[in-house]
């Protein structure tokens, strides 16, 4: 815990900014995406994104959970994906995009002109 910061939930943060979104634009529709896994701190990134799965409505607010991508059969971070266990190479990148692909192809033609 960071002593300079109050003694919050991590994912707070994130409730308050989806919150924030819906009360200053409730036409918005957000397309909220996974909090990508990585070496160390998976656990409190896996409750953050437990957290906004939740909030998640499909209607207004999306958020394709594409983490399976970046992980190995036993669950392990792919090194061939994310060779330094935090940032997607330029494969984990087009592997990202393929998955986002339906997600954006969807809320792009829910807003197309009639």
């Amino acid at each position: 815990m960071n002593p300079s910061r109050p003694n919050l939930p991590r994912p707070l943060p994130l409730v308050l900014l989806m919150a924030g979104v819906a009360g200053s634009t409730p036409q918005a529709k957000t397309l909220l995406l996974a909090i990508v896994p990585r070496g160390r701190g998976r656990e409190t990134n896996d409750q953050a994104n437990a957290l906004a799965a939740k909030r998640a409505d499909d209607t207004r607010v999306d958020f394709p959970n594409i983490n399976d991508a970046f992980l190995d059969g036993d669950k392990s971070l792919s090194t061939e994906l994310m060779p330094d266990a935090l940032h997607p190479n330029e494969k984990g990148y087009a592997v990202g995009a393929e998955r986002l692909h339906p997600t954006l192809k969807k809320l792009l033609a829910a807003d197309a002109p009639k």
